[in-house]
């Protein structure tokens, strides 16, 4: 009998013992699983907090390179202005006009940046001082004063009243302004200007030409026309 017993109770040990093993063989798996799920989740986490950084950055650069653009076109508008007032006080009667400030076929290129311009080609310092600009601005600006090149005088040589050659006939000059701003930004402003010592009153029509279309249109200020300007 207790033979007959004993066989009895073994297969119930064996089926019980399996159970158990299934049970933590289960157990194991999900726990395998729940690692499994998050791995990937921090995974994720990090890729969208990288992500995140990243346009962060990217956001904060465009705006610093937006900023830099802004300081640089400030520079350029406060060296289109400083060049009109210097050309206002420079212009002679016809036919002289301009000689004094262009150069024959427009070079060398130095010829073509007045240094007795405020502030023209002047960097800011170690100190951050310019002589136009606020401290710490680190902006400066360069004028170039060029002759058009269908002058009758555009290219005399040089003589004794005009060393650099490039007599201005026809009262019309170019300015072009580049304007520099931090981390090397810049930007560039050019326009035409014409003496309107002959040519009396020519407003813009609607098509901003003048009516007659013989002369640029533009604002009249102390004996300079405007036009072009961007």
């Amino acid at each position: 009998m207790s033979s007959s017993s004993s066989s009895g109770k073994g297969p119930s040990f064996r089926l019980s013992s399996q159970l158990s093993l299934s049970r933590n063989s289960y157990n194991r798996s999900q726990r395998g699983s729940i690692i499994l799920v998050a791995m990937i989740a921090v995974t994720a986490l990090v890729g969208l907090g990288g992500l995140t950084i990243l346009a962060v950055r990217g956001g904060l650069t465009s705006t610093s390179h937006d900023r830099h653009k802004s300081v640089a076109l400030y520079a350029a508008e406060a060296g289109a202005a400083i060049a009109m007032e210097y050309l206002r006080a420079r212009v002679e009667a016809q036919p002289v006009y301009w000689t004094s400030v262009v150069a024959q076929r427009n070079l060398p290129a130095a010829a073509l940046l007045p240094a007795d311009l405020p502030g023209n080609q002047v960097e800011p310092d170690a100190a951050g001082l310019h002589p136009v600009f606020s401290p710490n601005t680190n902006a400066w600006y360069e004028v170039e004063i060029l002759n058009n090149e269908d002058d009758p005088g555009f290219d005399d040589g040089p003589s004794a009243s005009n060393p650099l050659g490039g007599g201005d006939t026809d009262g019309r000059v170019f300015v072009r302004v580049t304007g520099h701003g931090p981390n090397n930004a810049t930007a560039q402003i050019e326009w035409e200007i014409q003496s309107t010592d002959n040519l009396g009153t020519r407003a813009c029509n609607s098509g901003g030409e003048t009516n007659d279309g013989v002369a640029v249109c533009g604002v009249f200020s102390r004996g300079i026309s405007i036009g072009g300007i961007p």
